[in-house]
């Protein structure tokens, strides 16, 4: 029978191989309707490979491939973020006040956060101290990146404000809810891949898998649930 030790570079190499795949495409995607960085894409694609070859050709150990692999995500999201702040001097602030961040979105990035606990047992392995270190630096940096898009001030652009507002705060929910939600999915991956390496799982580590599962599952219903009714929602126009 394959070693465990195998079966996870075959999966961590599958893994990074569909994310440079994913990235390809969405490169030709960004190029043809600009929004966002092609260049960036094609950069972590190429990444994602060289981490698949060498977790493959046994030069990197799959749990520092994977963490690698999730590290190009927030990669992504922060070039699309100065991207995202360089056009906003472009565009036209709405007069309207609104607080810093709205409680929703808040409270995503709080679960994000709450994530974060689930790596604690596995810093005091050594073998593991590292990528938990990194998965939980990814985690910190896409809540950052979450809040500095739901607190990002009003830009309107069209003839049409009461509902382009709508439009661009559903988008904001949109970027700042699946960043929360990819932060606690590379959380949930990391602790049920760990898990499967390890020798023997204790009772600890068994309900920071299943709580992370529910909290990633969660987040993501609550997230899509919510940006589908905002969407949706009737534009109010002042008299």
């Amino acid at each position: 029978m394959p070693s465990q030790l195998f079966i996870e570079r075959i999966m961590v190499s599958a893994v990074a191989v569909f994310a440079g795949i994913v990235y390809l495409l969405a490169a030709l995607r960004v190029k043809r309707n600009g929004k966002g960085s092609a260049s960036a894409r094609m950069g972590i694609a190429a990444f994602t490979f060289l981490v698949a070859g060498l977790v493959a050709l046994r030069e990197l150990d799959p749990v520092i491939g994977y963490s690698l692999t999730a590290l190009s995500l927030v990669a992504v999201s922060i070039v699309d973020l100065v991207r995202e702040e360089r056009a906003r001097v472009r565009r036209i602030a709405a007069l309207a006040p609104r607080p810093v961040a709205e409680v929703v979105p808040t409270l995503w990035i709080v679960a994000a956060l709450v994530s974060l606990l689930a790596l604690v047992p596995y810093l005091w392995l050594g073998n593991e101290r590292l990528p938990a270190t990194i998965a939980g630096a990814c985690v910190l940096a896409m809540a950052a990146i979450a809040w500095r898009i739901a607190s990002a001030p009003t830009q309107l652009t069209s003839a049409n404000p009461a509902k382009e507002r709508i439009c661009e705060q559903a988008s904001r929910m949109r970027k700042s809810g699946m960043a929360c939600v990819l932060a606690c999915g590379i959380v949930f991956v990391f602790v049920n891949f760990v898990n499967g390496t390890l020798p023997a799982v204790d009772g600890v580590e068994r309900f920071w898998a299943l709580a992370m599962f529910v909290l990633w599952a969660g987040l993501w219903v609550w997230t899509s649930v919510y940006v589908k009714r905002l969407s949706h929602a009737t534009p109010v126009v002042s008299p």
